[in-house]
């Protein structure tokens, strides 16, 4: 008789402790998946930008720009992208299109769709599978300042692949190379639906869309010259038909992997 009223005990103070709010058993969380080995690696050059671009159209004539960017005898399952853009909005549709375009076969295109909203929210889209939603993602929660993904640079991230024996699809999104909110999404019903195009589509009169393509980063340990180490031990004025001045060409530094840094006026 005392255990029975030694459990009959134990549950009402369980019961008082969650009514205060002191011992709550937190909410378990779905752990994000990790992207497997050997994603194909995607950027802005492989997609055809040798430089930064603007992307602008008009409400009369907007810029779709499907198609005409793509990654040459592949699609994008399996794949990993990183990209650094601005979008920059005031009225009309305007979206990046990961994996798809417009095709006569499916009118509301293939792949998965982020598009910014006026409230500066970025809505994800699984354009395979009739453009059902798959999540909203706020600008707030991926730690960018301002609060809104509108006139805010910033990298974006898809981890792109296809479980096997699967007809969905996963994805990890990165912000900045943050994992946003830790979390992996199901791309239901896509598999064989993604294409090896993207679109970048602006919509508005005054809208445009900045491609940032990242420099390449320079290797560590070069050696460091300047104009002493072309013969150059004062200040010299170079113009046209004088005879006083070094020619440059004549000037030699015989090796590679350097890192130049000079005065020019």
């Amino acid at each position: 008789m005392k255990q029975v009223w030694k459990k009959i005990i134990s549950v009402v103070c369980m019961a008082a402790l969650i009514v205060a709010g002191i011992g709550v058993i937190p909410e378990l969380q779905a752990k994000a998946e990790e992207a497997p080995a050997g994603l194909i690696e995607v950027g802005w050059t492989n997609l055809g930008f040798t430089d930064d671009a603007v992307i602008e159209g008009s409400l009369q004539n907007p810029n779709w720009g499907c198609n005409d960017k793509a990654v040459t005898g592949k699609d994008l399952t399996n794949s990993s992208f990183r990209g650094t853009l601005k979008f920059h909005k005031s009225a009309g549709a305007m979206f990046f299109q990961y994996g798809g375009g417009y095709f006569s076969d499916a009118p509301l295109g293939r792949g998965v769709r982020f598009t910014v909203q006026s409230n500066g929210t970025l809505d994800i889209d699984n354009m395979s599978n009739g453009g059902t939603p798959i999540t909203t993602l706020s600008a707030t929660d991926a730690g960018l300042e301002g609060g809104s993904f509108i006139d805010a640079a910033f990298e974006l991230g898809i981890d792109l692949w296809k479980p096997e024996g699967s007809q969905d699809l996963k994805m990890n999104v990165y912000i900045n190379g943050m994992q946003y909110q830790e979390e992996t999404y199901t791309v239901s019903g896509a598999a064989g639906n993604i294409e090896n195009t993207i679109c970048l589509v602006t919509q508005g009169e005054n809208d445009f869309i900045d491609v940032i393509v990242d420099a390449e980063e320079s290797p560590e340990g070069l050696t460091k010259i300047g104009w002493k180490d072309f013969g150059i031990t004062e200040e010299k004025t170079c113009a046209t038909g004088s005879g006083d001045v070094t020619s440059l060409d004549t000037m030699k530094v015989t090796q590679t992997n350097m890192s130049f840094r000079g005065k020019v006026q």
